[in-house]
Order: C-alpha cells, then sequence, then structure tokens
C-alpha cells in the first residue's frame, strides 16, 4: 500500500549554497542540506528543495526565455508557481540573499529586506496556518569566488541576519550563520571549506558535507544543535 504523508515541507531556499546545489559536496551524494533535513525527519513530512542556485530575492528586474539570467527569475516572481500553487503546504524555510549582495547583484539591503517582507506576506496570505522560517545566510568573507567574498557583501549580509532573527516577520529562525561562521576571523569555519565534491581547498562560500550536517561526528552534531536553537518549531528544525 502506498502511504502518503499528510505534510509537505517546502524549502524555499534560493541561494548559490549548499541548501540548493551540490557545489563543495559529494557529487550525486544526496548529502545537501534538504536532504539531510529530509532524512532525520524520517518520513512524518516530505521536504521539497525548491533551491536554485544563483538565485536571488528582488533580482534581475526582468526574466524572460529572451532575457535569461544565471540564477533564474527572482524569489518574488516565482514564488507563485514554486511555493504558493503548491497543495498540502505547512511551512517553508527562506535563506536567500548572498547573491543580491554578490557582484551579480549589487543590491541595498533595505531593498532585500522589503522583499522578503512582501513574501513572507504573500505566503501567508495564500496559504493560512502556514509558518514561516526565516535562515540566516552563511559568510562568503573571502571568497575565491570573483562575485563573492567582499566587505561590503559582509556587512549587508551581516545586516540582513540581523533582520532575520530579531524583526519578527518570521515564525523562527534557522541559524545557519551562527552553525557555520568563525568568529575569529568571520569567514567559514575552516573545518566546512574543503571541497567534498571534486577535492581540493574549497571557496569559502559553500560548506561541505560536514557543514550541511552530514553524518554522527561530533562537528556534524553540533552544526544541526547551532541551527535548532531558535528554529521556532519543534521537530522540523
Amino acid at each position: 500500500m502506498l502511504r502518503v504523508a499528510k505534510r509537505w515541507v517546502v524549502l524555499l531556499i534560493m541561494a548559490a549554497s549548499f541548501a540548493a546545489t551540490a557545489a563543495a559536496q559529494t557529487l550525486n551524494g544526496d548529502d545537501r542540506w534538504p536532504d539531510v533535513l529530509a532524512r532525520r525527519l524520517n518520513g512524518r513530512w516530505v521536504v521539497v528543495n525548491a533551491g536554485i542556485g544563483g538565485n536571488q530575492v528582488v533580482g534581475p528586474e526582468e526574466y524572460s526565455p529572451q532575457k535569461p539570467f544565471p540564477g533564474g527569475p527572482a524569489a518574488l516572481q516565482r514564488l507563485e508557481r514554486d511555493v504558493l500553487t503548491l497543495s498540502g503546504v505547512k511551512a517553508v524555510i527562506w535563506l536567500e540573499g548572498i547573491n543580491d549582495f554578490s557582484r551579480n547583484g549589487n543590491a541595498e539591503v533595505d531593498a532585500v529586506i522589503a522583499g522578503m517582507r512582501e513574501g513572507v506576506a504573500r505566503i501567508r496570505a495564500a496559504i493560512p496556518g502556514v509558518k514561516v522560517i526565516g535562515a540566516t545566510l552563511t559568510s562568503a568573507l573571502g571568497s575565491t569566488n570573483a562575485a563573492h567574498g567582499f566587505e561590503l557583501q559582509d556587512e549587508k549580509r551581516r545586516k540582513l541576519n540581523d533582520f532575520v532573527r530579531a524583526s519578527g516577520v518570521f515564525d523562527g529562525v534557522a541559524d545557519f550563520d551562527r552553525a557555520t561562521t568563525d568568529l575569529q576571523t568571520g569567514g567559514m569555519k575552516a573545518e566546512f571549506v574543503p571541497d567534498n565534491t571534486v577535492g581540493g581547498p574549497g571557496d569559502k562560500l559553500h560548506p561541505n558535507r560536514i557543514g550541511s550536517g552530514h553524518g554522527d561526528g561530533d562537528r556534524s552534531r553540533d552544526v544541526w544543535r547551532a541551527r535548532q536553537v531558535n528554529c521556532g518549531w519543534k521537530g522540523l528544525c
């Protein structure tokens, strides 16, 4: 007999990060953070990864087949298709913004905050009773990626994280920043940097499989504990 889950968790994780893609993780290894979350939930929820590498909250201003853009349409443009029209949605986890602050986006913090406020309002209006969990952005400081890693981007990232944590817009917070950032350097913790996909030193932008909370080691458990601190919904994060 086919068992159909009664509750869905839609992960609106639209960023060039470990959450959306397998960059710095095991190629075809299903060890991105949503994959690990799905296994930990053990069938109690259906986890849908709606992430797109390179996606932004508010950019680009225009997207179409005639005018494509790396990373796809802005979150606000694709929200209807990827979240609001799905059936059975009970929760949304939203991790996004680092690409808005990259050299490809150059967005202002206030614009991204306004976009997130609008997005959350639309989600709540379309899906009564939904829980919306905000996720803080991981550090890209010092990244070898040409579009990331500069001081102004990190300043904007930290301001957006303050909004996610303290604004009250979200029902809870999954604190990826707290889990992965080295407080001494402001960059990603060294153990989360080496690339598990092709080997090498990593790019200091995409956390590896340990940084996704994969495995049973002490460091992996630390990642999950740090993310659960202010999640706001028992059993979800």
